[in-house]
């Protein structure tokens, strides 16, 4: 394993031989090794980190609580990787609206069905939820 971060995360220490690499197991952390293989091969849906290009920042994800914190939250390597490169709140912020705007334009040439319409109406309520925290000051 070639991302100390994450090698780190996992109690796996950087070896070179055999008698090391026994040695480094016995100091696994279970509960973060377990996080890890569910985070490759989950049970159910589709893996977080599907592509091994992206072990080196899912390893700075792991090793900063508030970006970890939000892969276990939203299960999107992104939104976690946006943390990890200090994009502060309004950039993040105007991303998703830039997203959003290219939503609009895709829904706009898609037919509407309920599982859209659901879809749409929990993004309407987390936008008006952060709409509401601009009137709370």
């Amino acid at each position: 394993m070639s991302v100390p971060p994450l090698r780190d995360y996992i109690g796996l220490k950087e070896t070179q031989t055999y008698e090391q690499i026994k040695t480094s197991l016995k100091h696994l952390k279970p509960k973060q090794l377990q996080e890890v293989l569910d985070d490759i091969a989950p049970k159910e849906g589709l893996p977080i980190l599907g592509d091994s290009r992206d072990a080196t920042a899912y390893g700075r994800i792991l090793d900063n609580a508030r970006a970890r914190q939000a892969l276990r939250r939203t299960q999107d390597l992104e939104v976690a990787k946006q943390i990890v490169d200090e994009a502060s709140l309004p950039t993040r912020i105007r991303r998703l609206a830039k997203k959003a705007d290219a939503l609009l334009a895709e829904i706009k040439e898609t037919e509407m069905t309920a599982e859209l319409a659901a879809a749409i109406h929990e993004l309407h309520g987390s936008a008006r939820a952060l709409w509401g925290l601009t009137k709370a000051e």
